[in-house]
């Protein structure tokens, strides 16, 4: 419902510690409706704290919080993790999407 908030879990596997020692990995929030761009978060760095020492794994929760005046109707989500140090290669990008609904109370 609008207004409504929600959390997604993000886990980034193999994770190269010296480029998150250096703020080298970002994610991104990118929302669609009807199949166009409806908005988009501003990249933020992901810190050192957040590393899992043993296996190189980041796992974030982010919350996402709907404006009161979004549109009903069928959206997606995209977040983006980008390692900047190797953004130009396939292996320094990833994507994953969820697919939800807005409904009226």
């Amino acid at each position: 419902m609008p207004g409504d908030s929600f959390y997604t879990l993000v886990t980034v596997y193999n994770a190269d510690a010296q480029a998150v020692s250096r703020s080298e990995i970002e994610v991104q929030s990118v929302l669609y409706k009807d199949g166009k761009e409806y908005q988009r978060g501003t990249p933020v760095p992901i810190i050192s704290e957040h590393l899992e020492s043993l296996d190189n794994s980041i796992s974030l929760m982010r919350r996402f919080t709907l404006s009161l005046d979004t549109p009903l109707g069928d959206y997606v989500l995209q977040l983006l993790v980008t390692d900047k140090s190797k953004s130009k290669r396939p292996e320094g990008n990833a994507t994953q999407t969820l697919i939800f609904t807005v409904v009226a109370k």
